[in-house]
């Protein structure tokens, strides 16, 4: 592989994909991202560039491998799909698109929204197959599944229980829009742990002690991607015209 574009928020893996391209370019819309990635690593190898997924600056049919970790869930869904065509538009033919985005069938009740208010849109796998499958004529969406050990602590950190998903997080929705901050402050504190927090990433494990327990072992993929998969990965070529 000659060439790669990433527009991801896992800046901290970078290094590890230098191992194996001869270039990399890596877009993003954060200012504060960029800078990092400029000061860390080489520039002989690498560009970063900041910009969004909508609009990319670069020619078409540049790079052979494009890679988007947990990125489609924090776009709209009315401009979704012009992203995976911009994205298929700087890709050479015969080129790979490699996606990752959470599982919402494993971090959302029936009917319930994203509890993450930067997410605009969670996908359940044949969502996202559909999705993918009108910019790109060969897709493959794979699940990633875990332990019983890690599948329990991404749980509780990204699954709200019925009775504040349907109940609580509604209520204090309707009372920000009335009650002011002051009493809204006082609620929580009388409230306790019914008001503590709107949304899930309850106590996550630290990614020193994770990555100390656990290795490769705990994960597989499974191309059935079960419900309670924690994430969704779509696998996409660009034919040869």
């Amino acid at each position: 592989m000659k060439s790669n574009i990433m527009p991801t928020e896992r800046w901290d893996s970078i290094g590890q994909y230098l191992l194996y391209l001869r270039h990399l370019a890596a877009i993003d819309v954060s200012e504060e991202n960029i800078l990092y990635c400029q000061t860390k690593y080489s520039k002989d190898r690498s560009a970063f560039i900041l910009g969004d997924g909508i609009s990319l600056p670069f020619k078409a049919g540049t790079f052979d491998v494009v890679m988007s970790f947990q990125v489609i869930e924090h776009i709209p869904s009315k401009t979704a799909l012009n992203y995976l065509v911009e994205i298929k538009r700087v890709m050479k033919p015969g080129g790979v698109f490699i996606l990752s985005t959470p599982n919402s069938r494993l971090r959302l009740l029936p009917f319930q929204k994203p509890w993450n208010p930067e997410h605009k849109k969670e996908y359940k796998n044949g969502e996202l197959k559909t999705l993918l499958s009108k910019a790109f004529q060969e897709v493959k969406v794979y699940g990633l599944c875990a332990s019983e050990e890690v599948l329990s602590i991404e749980k509780n950190r990204v699954k709200l229980p019925p009775f504040k998903t349907y109940v609580v997080i509604p209520l204090y929705r309707l009372l920000q829009r009335f009650l002011p901050s002051s009493l809204l402050f006082r609620l929580r504190r009388t409230g306790g742990i019914l008001f503590e927090s709107q949304k899930g990433e309850r106590g996550p494990v630290s990614q020193e002690v994770f990555t100390s327990k656990f290795s490769l072992k705990d994960f597989r993929i499974d191309p059935d991607c079960p419900k309670d998969c924690i994430d969704l990965y779509g696998i996409c070529k660009k034919t040869k015209e």
